[in-house]
C-alpha cells in the first residue's frame, strides 16, 4: 500500500519518522514470523530511502551490528522470506 505510486507523499512522511523505525524495530524482534516478515518489508523502505534523514541514517547505523545479526535469520524461500528458528 505505501508503495503505491498515489501513496508516495504518505509513505516519504511515514519513512522520516524516528518512531515508525524504532516501532518497526520493535517488531522486527516479535515472536510472531508474520509480523517479523512484514515488519521486515516495511523496514526496507526505511533503508531504501535515499533521502532518508540524518536522524534516521544514525540510528540504522547505531544499531547495524544488532540488525544485521536480525536481519541474518531471514530466509528467501520461493520469493517468500521466512525465518529460521533456533
Amino acid at each position: 500500500m505505501l508503495l503505491d505510486r498515489s501513496n508516495s507523499a504518505t509513505m516519504t512522511k511515514y519513512v522520516s519518522s524516528r518512531e515508525n523505525l524504532r516501532i518497526l524495530m520493535n517488531l522486527l524482534r516479535d515472536t510472531s514470523k508474520t509480523i517479523q516478515i512484514e515488519a521486515f518489508h516495511v523496514f526496507k523502505l526505511f533503508v531504501a530511502n535515499q533521502n532518508k534523514a540524518a536522524d534516521i541514517a544514525n540510528i540504522l547505523v547505531a544499531n547495524k551490528s544488532k540488525l544485521l545479526r536480525l536481519l541474518g535469520d531471514l530466509k528467501i524461500d520461493k520469493g517468500t522470506p521466512s525465518i529460521d528458528t533456533p
